[in-house]
């Protein structure tokens, strides 16, 4: 899977979700069954900053400007599920 957002948040990503899923019953995948899966995601975020300025001694404003900033994201998880089909 791979990470596209339309808002401009996320510039690039990835996320990998394997799982392995075990039936209980004589019928070849159906019925009960549990499975185990795990997560790993990393993107890059580019988020926009304003900075409403910085302000001398005798109170007069004397700039203001926008900062965009890259941060590196990554997640990991792990799970179990139960279920029927």
């Amino acid at each position: 899977m791979f990470l596209i957002d339309k808002a401009g948040d996320t510039s690039s990503g990835f996320a990998l979700s394997p799982y392995y899923r075990f039936y209980f019953g004589a019928k070849p995948v159906a019925g009960f069954f549990m499975e185990g899966f795990s997560m790993f995601q990393s993107a890059t975020i580019n988020k926009s900053y304003y900075n409403s300025g910085y302000y001398d001694n005798n109170g007069n404003h004397v700039s203001s400007y926008y900062a965009n900033k890259d941060k590196k994201v990554t997640a990991f998880a792990l799970g179990i599920g139960l279920g029927g089909k």
